[in-house]
């Protein structure tokens, strides 16, 4: 009989690609899976957020089909946090019932925590995507923190991806995680037109420029402002160097004022579809992310990505990216005169043909095919 698994992502964005849900659209070929479609009302309007949350407290349950996949709604809460768990947990629990489910996958996010298996038992995998909080003072930290303690200590399994995040579940949680990390569809990187590539040069202004990318959200973990500094250095050098901020973000706006400088390109946000190919039209991507204990324990796909391009990356010195230990990667604390000296080692650095298969085991087939050897083995528990 075939398995039926709820995955339960920890965002909805759906502009980007995201882990749980990129492998629950792949294992569904083997099991009947149903994603938890649900939203976190954003923005200050408090208006908005009240009726956001009326919404969904009185949301109908349903299953519905879209595009091959099977999504799942029931109510929920958003606030008190009492109540976010008393009652999202019965929520969650009928919802297993009723559909007769076999495994659960959750990430981190507060909203949903799974319930005890006296009523109806069920196997239970917790993926630990990302650092849980950055802070335990305030009310919601904390409380993020304890929904992401209680998931991980009566999970099943749990699943982190990357190293550092398996050393973080091992030292504040007592568990063991499983290492899968994030993944990318390798063989897009290398079916990509040159006609096509030669048009988003010229589309952009690109001909004949060393193209510098910075590919990814713009969020207050990437520091834009060293970024655009460490640029107005190096085009003192070099006269042919474009930067292009591939992202969307809350800043942008002020980081395109204060730019001032035509080969600097704000692309905005690109769909998942077509973001290949501006790491195929990059020369050097560069990750300036701010050290800090979030960036510290990320795994940052975006530099598989450009290795599936065969491209040099500056990156900034984080505890993941040296595990990763890719030797295209430069890295380096975010110092301008540093990555000045990285830049001029990165455009006369040539491709070796032995660094190919570097990002083969992080396409998302392979992370699947992983995540299904995990949903077998919790199974064997039911």
């Amino acid at each position: 009989m075939t398995k039926k698994i709820l995955v339960i992502p920890p965002t909805q964005e759906s502009t980007v690609r995201k882990r749980l849900r990129e492998i629950a659209y792949l294992i569904s070929n083997r099991y009947e899976v149903y994603i938890l479609y649900w939203s976190k009302p954003g923005g200050k309007n408090i208006f908005y957020r009240v009726s956001a949350t009326l919404r969904d407290i009185f949301r109908r349950g349903k299953v519905y089909k879209k595009n091959n996949h099977f999504f799942a709604q029931f109510p929920f809460f958003h606030r008190p946090f009492f109540m976010v768990k008393r009652y999202n947990q019965r929520f969650l629990e009928d919802f297993l019932i009723n559909h007769k489910i076999d495994v659960v996958i959750n990430g981190v996010h507060y909203f949903f925590f799974t319930p005890k298996t006296e009523r109806y038992r069920y196997a239970h995998i917790f993926d630990v995507n990302d650092l849980p909080t950055e802070e335990t003072k305030s009310a919601l930290g904390s409380f993020i923190y304890e929904f992401a303690k209680q998931e991980a200590q009566k999970a099943d399994a749990v699943v982190a991806c990357s190293k550092g995040l398996v050393d973080y579940v091992q030292s504040q949680f007592h568990r063991q995680a499983y290492f899968i990390p994030n993944g990318a569809y390798i063989k897009e990187f290398s079916n990509i037109d040159a006609v096509k590539i030669q048009a988003l040069r010229r589309q952009y202004g690109l001909l004949g420029k060393f193209v510098i990318t910075y590919i990814g959200h713009i969020g207050d973990w990437i520091d834009m402002d060293f970024l655009l500094a460490f640029f107005k250095a190096a085009k003192m050098q070099y006269k042919d160097l474009a930067l292009m901020i591939v992202g969307s973000g809350p800043d942008i706006a002020h980081y395109k004022r204060i730019a001032q400088d035509r080969d600097i390109i704000f692309t905005g946000g690109v769909l998942p579809d077509k973001i290949v190919e501006f790491f195929v039209i990059s020369d050097l991507g560069v990750l300036p992310s701010r050290k800090n204990l979030f960036q510290d324990l990320a795994f940052h796909i975006k530099l598989v990505e450009y290795t599936a391009s065969r491209k040099m990356v500056i990156s900034s010195d984080l505890e993941e990216v040296r595990r990763l230990g890719f030797p295209n990667i430069l890295i380096s604390e975010l110092n301008i005169k540093k990555w000045l000296t990285h830049l001029r080692l990165a455009r006369s650095m040539t491709w070796d043909a032995h660094w190919d298969n570097l990002a083969d085991e992080y396409s998302w087939e392979k992370i699947a095919q992983r995540y299904t050897e995990v949903i077998e083995m919790v199974s064997k528990r039911i």
